[in-house]
């Protein structure tokens, strides 16, 4: 018994030295994949275990360890326990800015605001957008970013960019919006009026007015326009003046002057404006 002891001894050392081997390399591998792709990938990856089933954890690295964000937190977290690792890939982030939305937007937009009259500026901008190929979108989106991450200080290169994007919308003959530009690319952008469970009254008043100003040959001021009250403080006003139809929407927090504002595109729907 004692020389079968003795002779295991070499074997058992080996077998902790291999599999302290194993989990060095892994370390090292699974921490170069998340530097390389942490970023791109919004710190989301794709464990794949030994047993073959697959988790998508929240990983970081430190000091070149594999690290794992603890549940709920954006900051702090623990070493992971990657024995049962097989492999690891990042996940792709969803772009937040997509032409596919953008074209959904700026043509939703235009039809809303070509058969409202409202914002005839907006609705000339906006069905010049919607005709935008890929190509297009990408060249302008490349130029808006560049102009963004602009060095502040560098004033002619800030200038030149910006000349080539406001050239850009010229050139096909309406007027640029460097402002809300990228937003169009997102999701909710253009919203339902949300009116309530029994908003019939205050619907019909907004299409009233609206209809007014459209028909009015002189300017059109609806007052102190629509309000109601739910979640937020709620209100839609209307106005025309030398011709030129437009409509806000605002849902500010209760009882305060600051919330969120839109644009009217027509007596049920608004596109995002700003935040105050």
């Amino acid at each position: 018994m004692l020389q079968t002891a003795t002779t295991q001894a070499p074997f058992a050392a080996i077998n902790i030295q291999n599999v302290a081997k194993q989990r060095e390399n892994k370390q090292a591998t699974f921490s170069a994949i998340i530097q390389d792709n942490w970023e791109a990938c919004k710190n989301r990856f794709r464990v794949t275990f030994t047993n073959g089933t697959t988790e998508i954890k929240r990983l970081f690295t430190n000091s070149g360890m594999v690290c794992e964000y603890g549940k709920g937190r954006r900051t702090y977290g623990h070493y992971a326990y990657i024995d049962n690792w097989q492999s690891l890939e990042p996940v792709k982030a969803s772009p937040k800015y997509s032409y596919t939305m953008f074209h959904r937007n700026t043509t939703k937009a235009a039809a809303l605001l070509a058969a409202s009259g409202l914002w005839p500026e907006m609705q000339k901008r906006m069905a010049v957008m919607s005709q935008f190929s890929q190509s297009e979108y990408n060249e302008i989106m490349d130029i808006y970013q560049k102009r963004w991450d602009c060095d502040y200080r560098d004033t002619e290169k800030r200038q030149e960019l910006e000349k080539s994007f406001n050239d850009f919308f010229t050139s096909r003959g309406t007027t640029p919006d460097y402002y809300h530009f990228k937003q169009l690319s997102e999701k909710s952008q253009i919203i339902s009026i949300p009116f309530g469970k029994d908003g019939s009254y205050e619907r019909r008043m907004v299409a009233n007015h609206l209809e007014q100003a459209q028909q009015s040959a002189a300017d059109y001021d609806d007052g102190f326009g629509v309000r109601w009250y739910g979640s937020y403080d709620y209100s839609v006003s209307v106005s025309k003046k030398d011709g030129v139809l437009r409509g806000w929407y605002s849902a500010e927090y209760k009882g305060c002057g600051n919330g969120h504002y839109y644009l009217l595109l027509d007596a049920t729907h608004a596109i995002y404006g700003e935040d105050d």
